[in-house]
């Protein structure tokens, strides 16, 4: 009986899966071009989707050849198809063509309207899905980014803001912009000799998410087109990449969670076991920040790919947007600027074991690293209770007294720097065997006190309660 039960819900869930493959409903996010005029044939597993520049637009850029056919399929399959008006349509560059959409998995072939090149040449083709129009050109030439490249237009209230190239891989910059439009130009100055880059189709809308991406056009004056429209004021991040020519923006937003992964992490590459010991939190200095602190070290007493290196997972899984390096191998410490537009899976390396904090600003797209301390682990955190306790052999005293974090230094004198858990610096000074270190008094919270000497650098928490 059970058998039969388990049977009868597979033979449901199939059901309602054909239901779902044979919805008649028209996609406008994906398009492929397909038929034996085309280098892929009638292989609806070899023809790549067609690039989205807009909702429901694409456009395909390919040799196609005379007297062959094509049409147009809306997924990977024959069930949607998008053809013509008329059997055997001659088309040609510098003409438009009125389309027509069919769901139907037994479509008539008689019905199956299939374009025919006049020419065998390499074209570019627009298809609108909007309006149910395909445009037929000469092929394009890609429009490449130039040297240097800014941001002008009435979402930035007329100004003129240079996008820095980063790692000689993208064009980015945070901005603050107020419903309107966005150009970009190669000059800091318009002027006779600037260069205005525009997507293809004018009011392209950032406001709503990523892409529409590539296809740019040049022109010599910013009147003549409008270029990518705001509609929503807030704070957005332009990308422009060099490698594919690609432009695209991103309304900011915080992500909710952030993962330090690594061969030099508490738990490797593995992100799912405890993924709280390695998730940021968010920052009491700054909206815009989250921190990680913890150890990074080489060696952890087992083999490990890439034991100095790591990245930053937005979610626990592999597929998501990760933040990286713009260079392989580049430092933690200090401030840089790091990738989530995708790139080579280059990370950050460490090159001593140690405590670190490291800080990230999600709206700059900017990454800090410290080493707060050589020890591999930081010493256990002290309440306002206790007494100065000593560490190592060189006497250094750590302790708090009345709401004041004490340090002593019977042996070699320190410099002492205390710092909010959110990496602020509250106050600093020196100890010596004379005169310990004595900061004003602190309200409740988590401190790091930084302590160093010629001989080391010791890290340890105090918690003022």
């Amino acid at each position: 009986m059970k058998k039969q039960f388990f049977l009868f819900c597979f033979f449901c869930m199939s059901i309602c899966g054909a239901a779902a493959d044979m919805s008649n409903s028209m996609e406008l996010s994906q398009l492929y071009i397909i038929g034996d005029a085309t280098p892929y044939k009638w292989d609806v597993n070899a023809t790549p989707e067609m690039e989205r520049i807009a909702d429901g637009v694409f456009r395909w850029t390919g040799q196609l050849e005379s007297g062959r056919e094509f049409k147009f399929i809306n997924n990977r399959s024959f069930s949607k198809h998008i053809f013509g008006t008329v059997c055997g349509q001659s088309v040609s560059a510098g003409n438009t063509y009125s389309l027509t959409f069919v769901a139907d998995w037994t479509l008539d072939g008689s019905k199956d309207f299939k374009f025919v090149p006049a020419a065998t040449a390499d074209y570019t083709i627009y298809v609108d899905l909007n309006t149910m129009m395909m445009s037929v050109n000469e092929k394009e030439d890609a429009v490449s980014l130039p040297a240097t490249l800014y941001a002008t237009g009435s979402a930035l209230g007329g100004k003129i803001v240079e996008l820095p190239l980063l790692g000689g891989s993208e064009f980015k910059a945070s901005l603050t912009l107020s419903p309107g439009n966005v150009i970009l130009i190669d000059t800091p100055e318009i002027g006779s000799a600037t260069t205005c880059y525009l997507p293809l189709f004018d009011g392209v809308d950032i406001t709503f998410g990523d892409g529409y991406t590539s296809s740019l056009i040049t022109s010599a004056t910013t009147s003549s087109r409008q270029g990518w429209s705001v509609s929503l004021p807030g704070t957005y991040t332009i990308y422009a990449l060099v490698e594919n020519n690609n432009v695209f923006a991103r309304f900011n937003q915080r992500y909710r969670e952030l993962y330090i992964v690594g061969g030099c992490c508490p738990l490797g590459w593995n992100y799912w076991t405890d993924p709280q010991s390695i998730r940021f939190s968010a920052s009491t200095s700054s909206p815009e920040e989250v921190v990680w602190e913890g150890t990074l070290k080489p060696d952890w007493g087992e083999s490990r790919e890439e034991p100095n290196k790591f990245k930053i997972l937005t979610a626990q899984d592999w597929f998501s947007i990760n933040f990286h390096p713009y260079e392989a191998d580049h430092t933690i410490i200090g401030e840089s600027s790091y990738r989530s537009t995708g790139g080579p899976d280059v990370k950050w390396t460490i090159s001593q074991p140690g405590y670190y904090r490291i800080t990230l600003n999600t709206v700059k797209e900017t990454i800090r690293g410290e080493l707060l301390s050589t020890e591999s682990v930081l010493a256990e955190e002290t309440d306002a209770k206790g007494s100065v306790s000593v560490v190592g052999e060189d006497k250094i005293g750590v302790g708090v007294s009345s709401s004041s974090v004490v340090v002593t230094a019977a042996e070699t004198p320190a410099d002492v720097v205390v710092t909010a858990i959110s990496g602020q610096t509250v106050c600093k000074g020196r100890a010596s065997a004379a005169h310990p270190f004595t900061s004003r008094p602190l309200v409740d919270g988590i401190y790091i006190v930084s302590v160093m000497n010629s001989n080391r650098t010791l890290c340890r928490k105090v918690a003022i309660k």
